[in-house]
């Protein structure tokens, strides 16, 4: 099979991942500049002649199971207790864009550039169904918190509704977000948030009880990232460098900050009033939500930071980027002063 080198060193990557994961390395490791570095081996049979770029990155609720994917068409699952990687799943025909576990860890939705969706049975591997529908590549793929609903959102000027479990289409709902790159369901499920290309931001009561609200100009660019915090606020990212904290209730602007002097690529609410950003300057920042107080910056990645992912409980984060590598960071709360020792000491090791 393609790629099937790209496995060899399955043992190098998922030991490392399961011993990111427990609780002693927790328990003894502070966020530092230093995360566990992996990237995948170069095929025997790969004639680009080099390894594939991370754009995407997904963690079963119950923190067992990695999926990765990226420009190599590959959609790997990694078993986080017991060290293992899975046989890959490659039937995809272009770039992988999105990745997303149901509720219930059961069930893996992938899609991108072939404009197939297709739902995975985690367990077996195998294809239980495959969305056609699309004309244009699929970007952001979110299930509902309850998993009855899949939303796909792509370069088309709509979104797709499938049923969670059949895969059946259930509607295909306009928006003024043209070039949708993201999607995500308030943690009620009874709202979902959409953006894109043009800046443009909807808000959508998904049970219909009242209309969308638009936020015009959301960004001056493209809107790469949404994300939604626990207690339900949104917040957005842009290649526009900006950062921006909304009350979904009205579609008010509640905050503002500059993620760095870069493009805004990937975010993420990882806990409670906790942001992590990740941009074209390939490093990835955790914020205070509620002052925009830039806590520490995670610097490792060589590449643009792409994808972003964490547990449950927001002990651990995991990052993908264009520079072909997965870094695990674990999660410790320490003050900002410990945080600013802990940067300038990696600013000095690459240095």
């Amino acid at each position: 099979m393609r790629r099937t080198s790209l496995l060899l060193k399955q043992g190098v990557l998922a030991a490392a991942l399961w011993a990111a994961a427990t609780p002693a390395v927790l328990a003894q490791a502070p966020v530092t500049s230093e995360a566990r570095q992996f990237s995948p081996s170069l095929a025997d049979d790969d004639q680009r002649n080099r390894l594939p770029v991370i754009t995407s990155l997904a963690l079963s609720a119950d923190g067992k199971t990695l999926a990765t994917a990226g420009d190599d068409q590959i959609v790997r699952l990694w078993n986080m207790e017991n060290g293992k990687v899975r046989s890959p799943l490659a039937k995809h025909r272009d770039w992988v864009r999105t990745l997303a576990f149901s509720p219930d860890g059961k069930t893996l939705a992938t899609g991108g550039d072939d404009r197939v969706v297709r739902l995975w049975d985690v367990a077996t591997g195998e294809v239980k169904k495959e969305m056609t529908e699309a004309t244009r590549p699929i970007y952001s793929l979110q299930y509902s918190p309850d998993g009855s609903r899949l939303v796909a959102v792509g370069f088309e000027p709509g979104m797709r509704v499938y049923d969670g479990h059949t895969g059946e289409l259930i509607g295909n709902p306009g928006c003024p977000c043209s070039d949708m790159r993201a999607v995500a369901f308030h943690p009620n499920g009874h709202q979902l948030a959409c953006a894109g290309r043009n800046g443009k931001l909807r808000l959508m009561d998904v049970t219909g009880g009242s209309p969308p609200k638009d936020v015009p100009q959301a960004h001056t660019r493209r809107i790469r990232a949404l994300s939604f915090s626990p207690d339900g606020m949104l917040a957005s990212a842009s290649e526009d460098g900006r950062v921006k904290i909304w009350d979904p209730a009205d579609g008010k602007e509640v905050r503002e900050f500059r993620a760095g002097a870069s493009k805004v690529l990937s975010l993420l609410f990882y806990a409670p009033n906790r942001l992590a950003t990740g941009g074209s300057d390939n490093v990835i920042r955790l914020w205070d939500a509620g002052t925009g107080e830039e806590l520490r910056a995670l610097k490792g990645h060589t590449g643009s930071v792409s994808a972003l992912t964490s547990d449950r409980d927001g002990t651990l984060l995991i990052s993908g980027g264009y520079d072909t590598t997965i870094r695990v960071w674990p999660l410790v709360e320490h003050s900002q002063s410990d945080a600013t020792a802990q940067n300038q000491q990696g600013d000095k090791k690459t240095q």
